[in-house]
């Protein structure tokens, strides 16, 4: 009999802030920056469900709350547990489902809680030696887990000389390195061609990275080091790029209507704001790659750029000549509660991308948000949302990796 197919997700991604420079982190929580969106989110599900659904809800309730008097087989969700751990090594759907019985809903179905489950009694946050199914989900996810270290698991990465197999795909380093300079050529293409309407005979605008200063204890909003007095640009980035449409008569035709007074044309600021969100998905792309140990999606989509006033201090520093990303969500901080500080350095190549596009780009782009579609708030995350409203997830990462990597090694 096949075994059934169990999923449990979470979406908890508490964060940590830091307080008094890059190394120093307190535990404030980000990840959102306005506050009581989630508790509106999780109303506005709660307002959904059917009496059906309400129904199921409080019966999966009530069997995390069931006390097992005489045998564990009195408990259907324990019974459950065994039917979908068989040959799965405990681990996957053990850890998930203790997990479940230890979380406190703030409300139920039909409303506040009459009463919290017990209080933890261990490091993990577990309800051992209580007479609930939990207790019982807990020994064995512990079992499970002995079992699951001891065992050799299944070998899906291989090396051959220069060569890396990952079950059926297979590319060289050569093929990877290649793949790394053609995205790395083609997004500071986009960036110099069509966002900063370069010439070929025209240099970028130089960034000073011998003198570039960065104050990781300034909180104030909004605010980083693109800011920073003592940092001597070249140019002002606030209106360069509207200075170089002004002085311009193909550019001014290009984004301009016709009339006697400046009216911007929305489908060529379509059209550049399209490059953009291109570019942006090339860079985030260089950065996942080239930035050391590659991180998951939620750390590298929640980085922000500059200081906000409920996210506290920004993700983006720099620090000796180089542009580092210091991550404050991990994967493990609901488990261990620890805090691990994440430092990811970018290489000077990329970092040049992303200064130039903070510095000289990102300021054109917000204000001509603003002119056109009167936004009143504009986001600080780096990967803000699109014009069009598409957001950045999890999934358009995997698609942008999965596209990049074709194109650079057909793999």
């Amino acid at each position: 009999m096949e075994k059934p197919r169990a999923r449990i997700e979470s979406t908890a991604s508490p964060g940590m802030v830091p307080r008094g420079g890059i190394r120093q982190f307190g535990g404030r929580r980000e990840g959102r920056e306005e506050e009581g969106e989630e508790e509106e989110e999780e109303n506005a599900i709660r307002d959904k469900l059917t009496d059906a659904q309400r129904a199921c809800l409080r019966l999966c309730m009530a069997l995390l709350d069931q006390a097992v008097n005489r045998h564990e087989h009195e408990s259907p969700f324990i019974c459950a547990m065994a039917i979908l751990g068989i040959q799965s090594a405990g681990e996957p759907v053990h850890g998930g489902a203790a997990g479940i019985g230890v979380v406190s809903p703030r409300e139920s179905a039909g409303g506040p809680r009459s009463r919290m489950y017990p209080a933890r009694s261990r490091d993990d946050g577990s309800i051992h030696g209580s007479r609930q199914p939990q207790s019982d989900a807990v020994d064995l996810r512990t079992y499970g887990l002995k079992i699951h270290y001891n065992t050799t698991a299944e070998s899906n990465v291989d090396w051959m000389r220069d060569r890396i197999i990952y079950k059926s795909v297979e590319f060289g380093m050569a093929e990877f390195r290649g793949m790394v300079h053609g995205l790395m050529a083609e997004a500071a293409r986009i960036l110099r061609d069509e966002l900063m309407f370069m010439n070929d005979d025209e240099a970028m605008p130089t960034i000073p990275w011998d003198t570039l200063r960065d104050n990781p204890r300034n909180h104030q909003a909004p605010w980083s080091f693109v800011q920073d007095e003592r940092n001597a640009w070249e140019v002002d980035g606030e209106w360069w790029l509207f200075h170089r449409i002004g002085q311009n008569a193909q550019l001014q035709r290009r984004f301009s209507q016709s009339g006697p007074e400046f009216r911007w044309d929305r489908n060529a600021v379509k059209g550049y704001m399209a490059r953009m969100v291109e570019f942006r998905e090339k860079l985030l792309a260089l950065i996942h790659i080239t930035g050391g140990q590659p991180a998951r999606a939620p750390e590298i989509l929640s980085i922000r750029h500059r200081n906000t006033i409920r996210g506290g201090l920004r993700n983006v520093f720099v620090e000796d000549g180089l542009l580092v990303m210091v991550a404050r969500y991990h994967k493990g901080y609901n488990i261990s509660g620890d805090v691990k500080i994440i430092h990811r350095y970018l290489p000077r190549e990329v970092g040049a991308l992303l200064v130039h596009y903070l510095w000289l780009v990102l300021p054109f782009q917000q204000q001509v948000e603003t002119q056109i579609w009167r936004r009143s708030e504009i986001s600080s995350n780096l990967w803000l949302m699109d014009p069009n409203g598409t957001k950045w997830t999890t999934d358009r990462m995997t698609t942008i990796m999965k596209r990049e990597g074709q194109a650079g090694m057909g793999v």
